[in-house]
């Protein structure tokens, strides 16, 4: 089995599995200043990197040790040809995670939840059916991190005009008595599941005796002083309407408004680019707002540090814990957090160790735009030290056993599995080079040996399979 650093994301994957099927998201800021971003350099690269990438608008932060930065490019609404301004309020998708992921923190500092005990503890009618559940049960820590062995969404969850945001959290699981399924024994692999954080949301309901996004509202935002952001539902018209919200674009620049959706702990979150400077500073401090202690630094240190999952165990570092994930690009590594809902696409990266953090918010998400040009530019302005290269050298083992047909384990999603058999294999050879990657879908991709049984993909500095 050859393992590879950890991915997440949000309905992009969904959608990409609709194409196969065709042929088949200043804690305590005091005396930091905050900035607009003045009309320089960076914002007209932004300017000119949107229309070229096809893209509409985006709002961002930029977080230092001594200030926060803001700053927006392109249209706020395609149809009424409004700019964006720094000031709008933005939806992020999957990077609610890492809202409802420090919401548990807060739980488990006040000693109201454990993360390293049953889900069932919390949730004793949820019918959870784990084949290891006599030594390996599904813990809390085990959805915060993806661990849980659950498959991801079905459609319905996500992609429906009916969605009521009112309803109890309890029907997005399915009729009553329907069964979550544990598809591989809890912790000892990764597989994104917004089913995983749907459940959390439960088990702070639970907990708390409050609907979800009331508490998170209260008790972490409002203490953080996130006072432009919500995990309730906000959309562009009805009767959620904010005229603050930037419209949400479809595919092509078709404006589009936000909806509900049945999972929405997984991806309901509107904010603004200062607020999330806010909870990027909160995320990399020590846990203490106003002489309190509302997150404990081990378990903010601990974010994106997996330790429970085979690659772990193999020695490859990188990976997903605790709402955040371990992720280098442009040459540094920083822990993340990406999301989408098609119609907004959103970035969170921390670099903890500089006390630096960007945020972006994009009111479009088309499959064929390179947001990582975009994302590059943010993240350039950081100043933060390129991650050590690690030497290209020989394997210390022989890459040719590994040459042949390989199928994801699990597979991110249950109702695919079948597709996934027939378009989701992966042909692996050895070269004498370089370790080849040929998905019957998608570009190669080249991994070259850092010695012993670890490769990294061309471009990275750090491992990436084991």
């Amino acid at each position: 089995t050859m393992m590879a650093e950890t991915r997440c994301g949000g309905v992009g994957v969904v959608r990409r599995a609709i194409a196969v099927l065709g042929m088949l998201l200043l804690a305590s800021a005091g005396a930091r200043p905050l900035h607009s971003q003045a009309p320089d350099s960076l914002t007209a690269r932004m300017a000119r990197a949107l229309t070229e990438e096809g893209l509409v608008g985006v709002a961002w932060s930029l977080v230092t040790p001594d200030s926060v930065t803001i700053g927006a490019a392109g249209i706020r609404d395609l149809g009424r040809n409004t700019p964006m301004r720094a000031d709008n309020r933005v939806q992020v998708g999957s990077v609610a995670k890492t809202i409802i992921a420090t919401g548990v923190l807060v739980l488990a500092t006040e000693g109201r939840v454990d993360l390293d005990a049953p889900v069932a503890h919390y949730l004793p009618r949820l019918p959870i059916d784990n084949p290891w559940q006599a030594d390996a049960p599904l813990l809390v820590r085990h959805l915060l991190d993806h661990t849980g062995g659950l498959a991801d969404v079905h459609l319905w969850q996500v992609f429906t005009m009916r969605g009521d945001p009112d309803s109890p959290l309890r029907s997005a699981l399915g009729p009553d008595g329907s069964v979550v399924q544990v598809r591989t024994r809890p912790g000892s692999r990764f597989s994104y599941s917004n089913v995983g954080y749907l459940i959390l949301g439960l088990v702070i309901e639970e907990v708390t005796g409050k609907r979800y996004e009331q508490w998170i509202d209260e008790s972490l935002l409002a203490p953080i002083g996130m006072h432009q952001s919500t995990a309730a539902f906000v959309s562009q018209e009805g009767p959620a309407a904010d005229t603050l919200l930037a419209m949400g674009h479809f595919e092509g620049g078709i404006p589009a408004a936000s909806f509900a959706v049945p999972v929405r702990p997984a991806s309901q979150f509107t904010t603004t680019a200062a607020d999330m400077a806010l909870l990027a500073r909160f995320l990399m401090s020590d846990g203490v707002v106003d002489g309190r202690t509302l997150v404990d630094s081990t378990l903010l240190a601990a974010m994106a540090v997996p330790f429970t999952t085979e690659a772990v165990h193999a020695g490859l570092v990188s990976g997903y814990a605790l709402g955040l994930l371990r992720r280098e690009r442009w040459g540094i590594t920083g822990k993340c957090h990406l999301g989408n809902i098609g119609i907004f696409r959103a970035i969170l990266c921390l670099y903890p160790e500089q006390q630096r953090a960007f945020f972006a918010s994009y009111n479009i998400d088309p499959e064929s735009a390179n947001f990582d040009r975009l994302d590059s530019l943010l993240a350039a302005t950081l100043g933060v030290p390129e991650t050590a290269a690690f030497p290209v050298e020989a394997p210390g083992i022989d890459p040719a056993e590994w040459s042949g047909w390989y199928l994801p384990t699990p597979n991110r999603f249950a109702q695919f599995a079948y597709l996934d058999e027939v378009a989701a294999v992966t042909r692996i050879a050895w070269d004498g080079e370089m370790l080849l990657l040929r998905p019957f879908q998608g570009a190669a991709r080249a991994l070259q040996p850092v010695g012993g049984p670890f490769f990294r993909l061309e471009g990275r500095r750090s491992a990436t399979h084991v």
